[in-house]
C-alpha cells in the first residue's frame, strides 16, 4: 500500500511527458527506492517502510540530470514515478525483535517509467532489524503508598507514588476505583494511568497497570464481645456507677427537686393510679449485650447492661379528676387510698460509638457517649405490673428494631 509523503504539485506538471527518442533507462533495486524505520524496543519494535525520497532522488538528479536537477524537475519525477510504482510490506510489523526480518516486495509499471528513463527490478528487499535496545521493566507499584484514614465503615483510601523514577513522574497518574466509605475485608482497586505509546518511546515495559490490595487494620466499632478482658471490665465498672448514681436520686428531678404525686400521673396514661418513687434498695445485673446499627440507628453501637432495680414505690388509688381551672390546671386528689410496694423495674445504661481499636484494645467516652434507656409511661408501667424480664426485653427489642443484637451474655 502507497504512503504518499510528497510536496503537493500542481495537477499539470504530474502529467508533463519526459520522454525523448533513444533515452538511457537506469534500473534500480527495491532497496534503494524504499527504506525501513524501526522504533520501539527488542520485543515490542515497530517497522514501517516507505519510498526514501531524499536518498532515491539524489540518485535520479545524479543519473538523468548530472547533478544539476531544478527543484521542479526532480518534483515532476517524482510524482510520476510515485504514480506508477506500488508495494506490500510482508511479515509481522509490531511486536519485533532484533533478528527478525520484513520483506518488501515492489511492483512497478516499467513500460510507463521507461518513458521516464527509469526502471525497478521486479525483486524483494529483506530487511534484518536491528538497533533495538531492551526496554527498562519497570514496577509502577513498588513505590506507591495506599493508606486508608478512618473507622472501617467510613474509611476513606488514598493513592500516593513516593518515588522518584523519571518516566514515572512525567508520564503516570495513579487513581482508585472506588473512593466511598470503605471497610476492613474491602478490596480496592489502584490504576496506573500512562498510554502505551509514552511507554514506547521512552523504551519503558511494564506487567500491569492495576493493582488490588485489601484494606486491613482499620479500626471498628465494637460489634462482639470485646477482646481485651481489661477493657470489658473497666466499662462494666463504669456502668455499674453510673447506673448507681442515677438511682440515688430516682426520686428527684436533675435540679434536685423531688418529683411529686402530681407530676407523675400528669405524666402517666390515664390512669386511676399513681406511682411514686421512693427509693431504690438494689441493682442488679441481669444480662449484657452489644447492638449494633442496622439503619436509622442513632448510635454506630451500643455497649449496654440490663439491670433489675428493685423499687419502693407509693401506689396510690385515685378517682381521675382534673381541674382546669382559669389559673393553672391541678390535679384535685380524691384519694381512695395508698400503700407502699416492692416492685422491680428493669433498667439499662449504656455506652455507645465502643471502638475496637486495630491493637485489641478498646476506646470510649465517658464523657459524652453514655446513656440510660428512657422509657415512656407506657413502658414504665408494663415494668411495673408484673411482667417478667424476658418480656421487657422481647418488648425493649421491638422499640430497639434499628439495631441487631450481635452478643449477649447472661449474668
Amino acid at each position: 500500500m502507497k504512503r504518499l509523503i510528497l510536496s503537493a504539485i500542481p495537477a499539470a506538471l504530474c502529467l508533463l511527458a519526459l520522454t525523448a527518442c533513444g533515452q538511457k533507462v537506469y534500473t534500480y533495486t527495491t532497496d534503494e527506492y524504499m527504506t525501513v524505520v524501526v522504533s520501539g524496543f527488542d520485543g515490542k519494535g515497530k517497522a514501517d517502510a516507505f519510498p526514501d525520497r531524499d536518498t532515491f532522488y539524489e540518485l535520479i538528479d545524479r543519473d538523468l540530470f548530472d547533478n544539476e536537477g531544478t527543484d521542479l524537475e526532480l518534483a515532476q519525477m517524482e510524482v510520476n514515478i510515485y504514480d506508477a510504482v506500488d508495494y506490500e510490506i510482508i511479515g509481522e510489523t509490531e511486536n519485533l525483535s532484533n533478528g527478525d526480518t520484513i520483506t518488501i516486495k515492489l511492483t512497478a509499471d516499467n513500460e510507463r517509467l521507461k518513458k521516464l528513463g527509469v526502471s525497478f527490478k521486479e525483486d524483494e528487499y529483506v530487511y534484518t532489524v536491528e538497533g533495538l535496545e531492551e526496554a527498562r521493566e519497570i514496577d509502577l507499584f513498588s513505590d506507591v503508598s495506599f493508606t486508608c484514614e478512618g473507622i472501617s465503615g467510613r474509611a476513606q483510601p488514598k493513592v500516593e507514588y513516593t518515588g522518584n523514577d523519571e518516566f514515572i513522574t512525567k508520564y503516570v497518574r495513579y487513581a482508585l476505583d472506588d473512593y466511598n466509605g470503605k471497610s476492613n475485608g474491602d478490596t480496592v482497586t489502584i490504576k496506573a494511568m500512562v498510554s502505551d505509546y509514552d511507554a514506547e518511546m521512552n523504551n519503558v515495559t511494564f506487567k500491569d497497570k492495576t493493582k488490588t490490595v485489601e484494606i486491613s487494620g482499620l479500626d471498628e466499632y465494637l460489634s462482639q464481645k470485646p477482646a481485651d478482658s481489661n477493657a470489658e471490665a473497666e466499662m462494666d465498672k463504669w456502668l455499674d456507677e453510673y447506673i448507681r448514681n442515677v438511682i440515688s436520686n430516682s426520686n428527684k428531678f436533675s435540679d434536685g427537686s423531688e418529683i411529686s404525686s402530681a407530676y407523675l400521673m400528669r405524666n402517666a396514661p390515664s390512669s386511676m393510679n399513681i406511682y411514686k418513687i421512693l427509693d431504690c434498695k438494689s441493682a442488679t445485673p441481669i444480662e449484657k449485650m452489644v447492638l449494633v446499627k442496622d439503619g436509622y440507628a442513632k448510635h454506630d453501637n451500643e455497649y449496654l447492661i440490663f439491670y433489675k432495680l428493685n423499687f419502693d414505690i407509693e401506689k396510690t388509688e385515685n378517682e381521675n379528676q382534673w381541674v382546669f381551672g382559669n389559673d393553672e390546671d391541678y390535679y384535685d386528689e380524691n384519694e381512695i387510698g395508698s400503700k407502699t410496694v416492692s416492685d422491680d423495674v428493669y433498667y439499662a445504661v449504656y455506652l455507645y460509638d465502643v471502638i475496637q481499636k486495630a491493637d485489641g484494645t478498646i476506646e470510649y467516652d465517658t464523657e459524652n457517649n453514655y446513656g440510660w434507656l428512657y422509657y415512656g409511661w407506657e413502658m414504665f408501667l408494663y415494668n411495673l405490673t408484673g411482667h417478667p424480664y424476658e418480656d421487657i426485653r422481647e418488648k425493649f427489642l421491638d422499640e430497639y428494631s434499628e439495631y441487631d443484637v450481635v452478643y449477649s451474655e447472661m449474668y
